[in-house]
C-alpha cells in the first residue's frame, strides 16, 4: 500500500529533458519529485503509522505484540520510496549500471548489517527489519551522492520535502497519542 503511488513514469521525463540538454528541468524534476513524495510520505506516516495505535486500541493486546515491527517497517518503507527514484533517474539518464553497483551495495550493507544484529550485538526480530531499512538508507545516500558527483548536481529542498509535510503530522501524532489515553484499551475483548 506504501508504494502504490511511488510516480514510477518519472523515468522517461527525466531522460527526454537530459538528452534534450534541458539540465535545469531534470533539475526540476528531480526536486519536484522528491516534494512530492516527502508530502506523500508523511501522509502515509500519519495515516499507517499512527493509526496503529487506533488500531491497538480496537484490536487489543494481541496485536500490540505486532506494532512496533509493523510501525519500523513502515518508516523503511517510506524510505524506500525515495530510494527506488534514483534508480528510475540512473535509467532515465542513461546510466543503468549505476544502479546494478547500487543494488551489490544494498544487498552487502544488509548482510553485514543483519550479522552485526544478530551475532556481535543479539536484537531479535529487529534485526531483519533494521538490516533492511538501514541498507536501503545507505542506498539511497550513496546513490544521491553519485548521481550529484557523477552526472548532474541536484539539491533537494528539505523544508518543502521534510520539514513541512512533518508539521501537520505532528500535530496529528498528539491527537493519536491523546486518543489512546481517553479510550478504554482493548475495545476488542
Amino acid at each position: 500500500m506504501v508504494t502504490t503511488f511511488a510516480f514510477n513514469g518519472v523515468g522517461a521525463s527525466v531522460s527526454e529533458s537530459y538528452f534534450q540538454q534541458k539540465h535545469a528541468l531534470t533539475r526540476y524534476y528531480f526536486t519536484s519529485i522528491y516534494k512530492w513524495l516527502g508530502t506523500f510520505a508523511f501522509f502515509m506516516i500519519g495515516l499507517l503509522f499512527f493509526g496503529a495505535v487506533l488500531i491497538n486500541v480496537i484490536v487489543g493486546e494481541n496485536y500490540s505484540l505486532v506494532l512496533p515491527i509493523i510501525q519500523s517497517y513502515i518508516f523503511f518503507k517510506l524510505i524506500y520510496l525515495f530510494l527506488t527514484h534514483i534508480d528510475h533517474f540512473f535509467n532515465g539518464v542513461g546510466k543503468p549500471e549505476y544502479g546494478i553497483y547500487l543494488i551489490s551495495i544494498e544487498q552487502v550493507a544488509r548482510i553485514f548489517i543483519l550479522w552485526l544484529l544478530l551475532v556481535p550485538f543479539p536484537s531479535g526480530w529487529i534485526a531483519l527489519v533494521y538490516s533492511t531499512g538501514i541498507a536501503w538508507l545507505i542506498k539511497f545516500i550513496i546513490g544521491f551522492l553519485l548521481f550529484n558527483f557523477k552526472i548532474l548536481k541536484v539539491r533537494i529542498n528539505l523544508w518543502q520535502t521534510l520539514a513541512a509535510p512533518a508539521l501537520p503530522q505532528s500535530s496529528k501524532q498528539s491527537t493519536f497519542g491523546w486518543v489512546e489515553l481517553l479510550v478504554p484499551a482493548p475495545l476488542a475483548s
